[in-house]
């Protein structure tokens, strides 16, 4: 279906008119020095088009030096004006005007003007000796700025659009002595000057017809441009005065299009309109002396974009015409026009059309096409504009301020109504809004479109291109992910709804600042924007995200006393005590509440600051704690339980002195019921999408659904799915965007259904306000009255506060999952909650649930212990009691077992009275016990136990098979169909027993690893107390590396991502007591494993962040340099190289020096912006990095062996192998692979895969050569001489050639002249002439 947009005005009944034009008019601008008529040029293609006659071009690129007709109306106006204040006749020459000006009392010429209007104001000023004064509004480039000043005229710049300038001009004009306002814009009270500026264009139609008539020809039709209606007033009576009156069509931007929307509506309408390159016609309100004549003689309005415009610029220049993106906009629109009224009143065999070009060429910013509402063209267009966020990072980004320009002239091009929001200067968001029919359910997508910053990109964060990522077809940039995928998906789904005319009203949010502070959805929420429902459109790969987490930012400050440090006795450290608070803190965590849903709430310390020397004791300290908060905590709870903490630390030692903690910065919770009506309505869409319905889980993530729900909107969080959030890379998936789209626009057209709700009439007709008065917790709607204003809504904040209260809480909770009343009433430690304090707990009355009513001096932990989650076992906490004096922190299981319990950190606690005496070997609770190499108390029966046990397991494992992927595959696709219930029987395990060859027990510790990793990916990962905290509002995970000393980062890390310089490695491996880890130290085996656990840098088996299992791709750009096989995705990874061989030292590949002068650098990429030194460098960069020629495929094929009888394996040292031996090099495994998974750019990637993947510690050189697969035959063309060559060897040594004698790329002319295969292989690449001057 052909994308909608803005329609052409047609008037079924055009008047005419006589007024014939002034005969002075010609005879005054002929007195100026250099007049000479502008040219009337053919354009005989375009007329062969549209089968008309002729079409010609008025060429308006200089009059008198300037670049555009501007200056024939306001130089006639000015002389009308003067003559008129220095009282002189009207044949008076301009020789004795300027006379006259000079020796009288000087006059100062204002004017607003979105360019060449002002620039011809101040070059008239300049002529006759009189002071300019420009007025321009803040949209204006600095170019055209400079442009002005170049006449001579002061430049103002209004804190406004272009119609703010005009009253600003005004303003000053009459505030000023002797000033003349010269305005093309008439207004009441002001019509005189803009009457004579329409006369003084009638010489530019009377040119026309002269340049015909030596032709022998009369136009029938000339296109103009409209703008403020100046000209175009003057063209239509001019047209429509003559004696065989011409058809006159006005044209417009989509983003001013105030005359298209006046015709229509039958008066005079101003809008808003946002930046366009057609700056000239930049204008929200038709001047109201042009209107009614317009309103009666105009034949047709049509309105472009500015895409369009360039288009035609690009046409003209290729003919010789000069003219800037106002001049085209006639060509522009009459191809319109023929496209879509071909009617013979317009286009007939001896009709013969004028466009008008009204400006020479002019710099301008290429714009982006606006035209399609493809969910995958939108995400590659909107990557392509930056909008990284510019107070998010160090590295300042350009805001969202030309990002929302596109999409404000996207919704203006469909005719669709918008409203950009900005409360904050260059912090703009937009709103678009297709009005229902009535009666209908409103809706609301909501998405950001700032993203981070683009200098963490690895490459062209900024390219938008198509491409594969585990062979799935991807597109790649910065924030195609997070989140401009969902915002097209959202775009698409609006237009679809701006098609079907839905019943209710269809609202897209596109908001700026959602990475730092979600400035821009506080801002359309305090608008007054609201809707029945919301769909937030976060990356959640296509899962349903119900809830999340919100965070509060407290600031605590611990004070000292300053002194010496010599003087201990006057000094109180505050950095020590802060210590104290710390310590309490990371007590104070453990009893914090669980959510059913969100799971437990968490703290950590995200920054501290103290003391000014190290010479003097500090007198302050300053903690700031971010808190992950759930539904049942308030900011007042936080305050005061944090306030007890610091008192009870206070009473204990008398030097604590502290501030009053004080909240910076919080977000709310989101949480939206899984059976509220829109949940469920995704739900039952996405079975008919999806063929299987989403999962509707809770995401880690803080989003700004949360304040869309407080407002009063239930909101849900649904996403394309893809990798890289703020990383190197980033990547979306394009299935997965048009999935997601299908579903929103599906979600529309049901839109009367999902909500239990008496109909309503358009946005905002209901607002969404959360009712106090539930009694489970959940949020019920209720709609406000029917009259409700759409806009500029007033917000309650009071109504928005949680309506959890702690006498809402359930009383009884299952003992599936925790209860945070049970925890804190039973909690006791030496910093215990005062008793005077409020406690947000109720002692529950469940002698089951409550540990403690049943089991003295036990009570149960927020979270279990690893140990206990892993098994299952029920995890009991001993209090410290007179039966158990050990104040050590574990369970009773572990403490049973003499095992180190994960709540102990890393302490071991010895039993107590009531507990085992020995360890229970072997089992618990039923349950086999792991042997995890820990040793209890030296006693004999357990030493004689333990050694029959180790010789047990050593001898299964010598006879054990090994653990191969075919095998592994079998129990991967079982678990993945089986992931509601994965635990196979007794039958099934000895099945896969006979299968796969493994035991029974290996068999089963897979599918216990399996099942952990992929509850660990489910489960809501807590904050690191060391690690620094991510934005609040960014799906982003959280290092783990922060918090290990330098030694133990060393060791868990690759070489490429080692943030420790040498020299604290060297000093740490000197003071460290751990032993190297020597090669020796581990088998082959559990080398070649520890390569499984990696995540794309070696060949992964799991996926821990999806619980599902995969073979990854080793295919890393030439540019990337983690060519070292080093595993660091697992808490058991290895540091040191998977090779058999010596231990080989690792260097980081370095990029080029960019010191090069530029003749060092001759040999330039004519695809991107790099250059090199060596003509080599130069062409593997161009067949490795843009258009690969040569691939390596693994086809090793191990049936036919080069030797007959080998001597040993050719693969690696194994002496006379057998076919068993060849086969478990598994070859086969990648043989049943997609192409696109066992294919590499370049032939060290090829070997590194065997090295890694199929364990060859040799190859040979002829089995390398016979996967190779090259191309050469590639037809292309010379930029700089138009030479055509027929393969890529001939390109290069040609090329080479003109890069030795001095050619440079912007030289380059037109395009590569690829054939289409090479054209279609083609990545990363930008023509010479798109290329920005940066680069």
């Amino acid at each position: 279906m052909a994308p909608q947009r803005r329609s052409i005005y047609i008037n079924s009944a055009p008047s005419t008119i006589v007024s014939p034009p002034a005969a002075q008019v010609r005879a005054f601008h002929e007195q100026f020095p250099g007049y000479q008529a502008s040219p009337l040029v053919p354009l005989p293609e375009v007329a062969q088009a549209l089968g008309v006659r002729a079409v010609y071009v008025k060429q308006e690129n200089n009059r008198y030096g300037l670049p555009s007709f501007k200056v024939l109306g306001a130089s006639w106006a000015i002389y009308r004006a003067l003559l008129a204040l220095l009282d002189l006749p009207l044949e008076t020459s301009l020789k004795t005007l300027t006379e006259r000006i000079r020796a009288g009392e000087p006059f100062t010429l204002m004017a607003a003007t979105e360019g060449n209007h002002g620039r011809a104001v101040a070059w008239v000023a300049r002529q006759l000796s009189l002071h300019a004064r420009i007025y321009v509004p803040r949209t204006m480039v600095a170019y055209t700025q400079e442009m002005i000043r170049s006449e001579g005229a002061d430049v103002i710049v209004a804190d406004g659009d272009y119609d703010y300038a005009v009253l600003e001009a005004a303003k000053a004009s009459q505030a000023t002595e002797n000033a003349i306002l010269v305005q093309d814009t008439a207004f009441e009270g002001y019509e005189e000057i803009p009457a004579w500026i329409v006369e003084g264009y009638s010489t530019l139609m009377h040119e026309v017809d002269v340049q015909l008539q030596a032709r022998g020809q009369q136009n029938t039709l000339v296109i103009s441009p409209a703008g403020v209606g100046s000209l175009a007033q003057a063209v239509a009576i001019y047209s429509k005065s003559r004696t065989s009156p011409a058809t006159f069509v006005a044209v417009e931007p989509d983003t001013a299009a105030c005359l298209n929307l006046s015709l229509k509506t039958g008066e005079s309408t101003s809008i808003v309109t946002s930046p366009s390159i057609m700056a000239g016609m930049n204008c929200g309100t038709v001047s109201s002396a042009a209107w009614p004549v317009l309103q009666k003689l105009v034949d047709a309005s049509v309105t472009i974009s500015d895409y369009e415009s360039h288009c035609a610029v690009q046409y003209l220049a290729s003919n010789g015409v000069d003219s800037g993106p106002c001049g085209a906009a006639s060509l522009a629109a009459i191809r319109r026009l023929k496209a879509e009224h071909d009617s013979p009143t317009y286009f007939s065999p001896d009709s013969v059309i004028v466009l008008l070009s009204t400006e020479g060429r002019r710099p301008y910013q290429v714009p982006e096409d606006v035209s399609s509402d493809d969910p995958i063209v939108l995400t590659q267009t909107l990557t392509r504009i930056d909008s990284s966020n510019p107070t998010l990072s160090k590295a300042k980004g350009a805001g969202e301020t030309d990002i929302v320009n596109y999409l404000s002239a996207w919704f203006a091009h469909r005719g669709i109504e918008h409203h950009r929001v900005e409360t904050k200067p260059s912090r703009p968001s937009v709103v678009g809004v297709v009005r229902g029919t009535g009666g209908g359910k409103s809706l609301m997508f909501n998405g950001h479109v700032d993203t981070v910053t683009l200098s963490t990109y690895e490459g062209n964060g900024l390219s938008g291109h198509l491409g594969e990522k585990d062979g799935k077809q991807a597109i790649f940039g910065r924030g195609t992910l997070d989140m401009k995928a969902g915002v097209a998906a959202g775009l698409s789904a609006l237009a679809s709804a701006q098609r079907s005319r839905l019943a209710g009203d269809v609202i897209v949010t596109a908001v700026a600042d959602e990475e730092d502070a979600s400035q821009g959805t506080m801002d359309v929420i305090e608008a007054g924007w609201r809707a029945d429902g919301a769909v937030v459109l976060e990356p959640t790969n296509l899962r349903l995200a119900h809830a999340h987490k919100g965070f509060v930012w407290v600031e605590l400050d611990v004070q000292g006393r300053a002194a010496h440090g010599s003087n201990p006795a006057a000094g109180v450290d505050a950095i020590m005590n802060m210590g104290l608070l710390l310590q309490a803190l990371k007590q104070y965590q453990q009893q914090l509440p669980v959510d059913e849903v969100l799971g437990q709430a968490s703290l950590h310390c995200g920054v501290i600051n103290g003391g000014d020397e190290v010479s003097s004791y500090p007198a302050s300290c300053s903690l700031t704690v971010e808190f992950r908060t759930v539904p049942a905590q308030t900011e007042e709870m936080i305050l005061n339980e944090l306030r007890g903490l610091l008192t009870r630390i206070q009473r204990q030692n008398a030097e604590f002195q502290f501030s009053e903690p004080r909240i910076t910065f919080s977000r709310p919770c989101q949480y939206l019921p899984e059976s509220h009506p829109l949940v469920q309505q995704m739900v039952k869409i996405s079975k008919t999408v999806l063929e299987e319905p989403v999962p509707v889980v809770s995401v880690p993530f803080w989003c700004d659904a949360a304040l869309l729900t407080q407002a009063g909107i239930p909101s849900i969080v649904l996403g394309p799915a893809g990798e890289g959030l703020h990383a190197k890379e980033e990547w979306v998936e394009v299935n997965s965007v048009r999935q997601l789209t299908e579903m929103l626009e599906s979600l529309l057209d049901e839109t009367n259904h999902f909500l239990d709700q008496s109909p309503g009439s358009g946005a905002s007709s209901w607002n969404l306000a959360p009712s106090l008065e539930t009694s489970n917790g959940f949020l019920d709607w209720e709609p406000l009255s029917d009259n409700a204003a759409s806009f500029a809504l007033p917000i309650d904040h009071s109504s928005f506060d949680n309506p959890l209260q702690q006498t809402e809480l359930p009383d009884v909770l299952s003992t599936d999952h925790l209860s945070q009343h049970d925890t804190l009433a039973s909690f006791d430690y030496s910093l215990a909650a005062d008793p005077s304090l409020s406690v947000h707990s109720t002692r529950l009355n469940d002698d089951f649930v409550s540990v403690s009513q049943w089991l003295d001096g036990a009570y149960r932990p927020p979270v279990p212990c690893s140990y206990c989650q892993r098994h299952r076992l029920q995890c009991l906490i001993l209090r410290t009691t007179s039966a158990n004096p050990n104040p050590v922190t574990s369970c009773s299981s572990c403490v049973a077992l003499y095992r180190e319990c994960s709540l102990a950190h890393g302490e071991k606690r010895q039993a107590a009275g009531f507990e085992t005496i020995s360890p229970v070997l072997g089992h618990l609770h039923g349950l086999t016990e792991e042997h995890g190499g820990g040793t209890g108390p030296s006693e004999p029966g357990f030493e004689a136990s333990a050694r029959e046990t180790d010789n047990a397991l050593q001898a299964e494992m010598q006879v054990r098979p090994r653990f191969s992927r075919k095998g592994a595959k079998v129990l991967r696709d079982w678990f993945n169909r089986n992931q509601h219930s994965p635990y196979p029987t007794d039958e099934q395990r000895a099945e896969f027993a006979s299968q796969t060859g493994f035991t029974e027990r290996q068999i089963s510790n897979w599918f216990a690893n399996a099942r952990r990793r992929r509850k660990m990916a489910l489960r809501t990962p807590r904050p690191n107390p060391a690690t620094p905290s991510p934005r609040g509002s960014s799906p982003m995970p959280i290092s783990r590396y922060a918090s290990l000393t330098p030694m133990e980062r060393w060791q868990k890390s690759p070489p490429d991502q080692d943030s420790v310089s040498p020299a604290v490695i060297q000093k740490a491996i000197a003071t460290s007591s751990l032993p190297p880890a020597a090669e020796g130290d581990f088998s082959r085996d559990e080398r070649v494993e520890a390569s499984h656990r990696g995540d794309g840098h070696a060949y992964s088996i799991s996926s821990v962040e999806s619980g599902q299992f995969e073979s990854a791709r080793s295919q890393a750009s030439s540019d990337t340099a983690s060519s070292a096989a080093w595993s660091y995705n697992s808490d058991d990874h290895f540091p040191f190289p998977l090779s058999d061989k010596r231990r080989r030292r690792h260097y980081s590949r370095r990029r080029p020096s960019s010191t090069h002068s530029l003749g060092d650098l001759q040999y330039q990429c004519t695809f991107c912006s790099r250059s090199f030194k060596k003509k080599h460098d130069w062409c593997r960069h161009e067949s490795s990095m843009h258009l690969c020629l040569e691939s390596w495929f693994c086809t090793v094929d191990t049936t036919t062996p080069y030797n007959l009888e080998p001597v040993e394996c050719e693969f690696c040292e194994t002496p006379r192998p057998s076919p068993a031996h060849l086969e478990s090099h598994e070859f086969d495994v990648c043989a049943d692979r997609p192409p696109s998974e066992r294919t590499f750019a370049r032939k060290d990637h090829l070997i590194q895969h065997l090295r890694k993947f199929h364990r060859c510690t040799k190859v040979s050189a002829a089995r390398v050569q016979g996967c190779r697969s090259t191309r050469t035959a590639v037809t292309s063309r010379c930029g700089f001489c138009d030479a055509e060559m027929q393969s890529w060897t001939e390109r290069a040594d040609h090329l080479a050639d003109h890069f030795k004698k001095g050619l440079r790329m912007d030289q380059w002319a037109g395009g590569w002249g690829l054939d289409r295969t090479s054209l279609a292989m083609l990545r990363d690449a930008t023509l010479p002439a798109q290329r920005s001057s940066g680069s």
